[in-house]
C-alpha cells in the first residue's frame, strides 16, 4: 500500500508544477462548482505536506521560501505521531532500541523522498535569474541582484547535494542489499552524496566484473525497512541487478522541477515536461519495474495523464484561460487518478483478504 500511496503523492506533487490549480482558481469567480475546486486544492496542498505559503503576508519571498525547509521536519513528526497512535492501539508496547533506530532511519528516508520536490523547487527558484537592463536579478524577487554569496552557496548545494542525491537512490539500494555498504553509509550519502556516489560506482563496476556475489536477504532490521520502502516493490531483472528504479523516478522528477522553474518560456517548459513524461512512460511500459501488475498500470496511467495535462498546458499557457480546457485538465489531473488510486486500494485490500483465506 505504501508504494501505491507514493505513486499517488508523487503524481499530485508533479501535477502541482504545472500550476493547474492557479488556472482553476482564476476562473473561480465565473463558476459555482466550489466543491470540486476545494477538493482539488486540498489534494494538491495535502500532497505537498505543507499548504502553499505564498498567501502569507508581511514577510518577503525569501522568508516564504525558507518555510519550505520545515517540510522534512513535518514529515518526521507526522511519521512518529502516526507510529505513536499505532503503539497506543496495541495492548502491549515493547520498547526495543533496534526497532526505534529502524524507525528513525525510515523517517529520515521518507522525509527526503516526500519533501525533495518542494525543496528542490525552492532552491532552483532562488538561483533563477533574469536580465533586466543589462543586470541580472532574482526572478522571484526582482529587487535583489543575482550571484550574491548566499546564492552561490545555494548553487553549490544544488550541484553537490541535490543532483547527486538522485544517484544515491539509483546505486545505493542494490549495494545495501548485497551488504557492500551499511545503513549508516546510505543515510549519510543522502546528505553528502558526491564521494559515496563515486565510490559506489566503482563498487558496482567491480561487482559486475566478478558477478559472484550471492543475493541474501539482509538480517539488519533498519536495512530491511529501508529496502522494503525503496527496492522491494520493484521486480528483479537485468536492470535491477545493479541499479534501483527509484533512482530513475528521482531523476525524472528532478528534470520536471528544472523545466518548471528554470525555463522562462512556460509554453516550451510544459512541452518539454510532457516529453519527459512520455519518455518515462515508454521506459515504464518496456521494463515493467514493479512486481505487482496493478502498480505498473497505476504508474503508467499517472505518467500518461501527466503528459496529457502538460501538453494541454503548453498549448494554452499564453492565452486567456479556457474553462472547458481547464475542466478537462482537472478531470485528467485529479479526478481520474483519484479514482484509479481508490480502485487499486480496493484491489489491494481484496488481495490481502484472499491471502488470509
Amino acid at each position: 500500500f505504501s508504494t501505491m500511496w507514493k505513486i499517488f503523492v508523487y503524481y499530485m506533487q508533479d501535477i502541482s508544477l504545472l500550476q493547474v490549480e492557479e488556472k482553476f482558481m482564476a476562473i473561480e469567480t465565473f463558476d459555482s462548482i466550489n466543491q470540486f475546486q476545494k477538493i482539488f486544492k486540498n489534494m494538491i496542498y495535502t500532497s505537498s505536506i505543507i499548504p502553499s505559503n505564498m498567501c502569507l503576508t508581511g514577510i518577503n519571498i525569501f522568508e516564504k521560501s525558507a518555510i519550505n525547509l520545515s517540510t522534512p521536519a513535518t514529515i518526521v513528526i507526522l511519521y512518529f505521531v502516526s507510529l505513536g497512535v499505532l503503539y497506543l492501539c496495541q495492548e502491549k508496547v515493547v520498547i526495543n532500541c533496534r526497532l526505534w533506530m529502524s524507525h528513525i532511519f525510515m523517517a529520515i528516508v521518507l522525509a527526503i523522498m516526500y519533501s525533495s520536490q518542494k525543496i528542490n523547487s525552492m532552491l532552483f527558484s532562488l538561483v533563477h535569474c533574469i536580465l533586466i537592463k543589462d543586470e541580472q536579478y532574482v526572478f522571484i524577487y526582482a529587487e535583489t541582484e543575482c550571484w550574491r554569496i548566499w546564492q552561490i552557496a545555494i548553487l553549490g548545494y544544488i550541484v553537490l547535494v541535490t543532483v547527486p542525491r538522485c544517484f544515491v537512490f539509483l546505486l545505493g539500494p542494490q549495494l545495501l542489499y548485497l551488504g557492500k555498504i551499511g545503513k549508516w553509509q546510505f543515510v549519510l550519502a543522502l546528505f553528502c552524496p558526491v564521494p559515496y556516489v563515486v565510490y559506489w560506482s566503482y563498487l558496482i563496476f567491480i561487482n559486475k566484473q566478478n558477478n559472484k556475489v550471492p543475493r541474501t536477504k539482509p538480517t539488519d532490521l533498519s536495512t530491511s525497512k529501508i529496502l522494503d520502502e525503496i527496492q522491494s516493490p520493484f521486480a528483479e531483472n537485468k536492470l535491477s541487478s545493479c541499479l534501483c528504479w527509484m533512482g530513475f523516478i528521482e531523476i525524472c522528477r528532478l528534470s520536471l522541477v528544472l523545466c518548471s522553474v528554470l525555463l522562462f518560456d512556460k509554453s516550451y517548459g510544459y512541452f518539454v515536461m510532457s516529453v519527459i513524461c512520455l519518455l518515462a512512460l515508454v521506459c515504464n511500459t518496456s521494463f515493467k519495474p514493479y512486481k505487482q501488475t496493478y502498480l505498473n498500470v497505476l504508474s503508467a496511467m499517472s505518467l500518461f495523464l501527466q503528459s496529457i495535462v502538460a501538453f494541454c498546458s503548453s498549448l494554452f499557457v499564453d492565452k486567456n484561460f479556457s474553462k472547458p480546457l481547464i475542466y478537462i485538465e482537472q478531470l485528467l489531473g485529479t479526478f481520474i487518478p483519484f479514482i484509479l488510486f481508490l480502485l487499486c486500494a480496493l484491489l489491494f485490500a481484496l488481495q490481502m483478504e484472499l491471502r488470509k483465506k
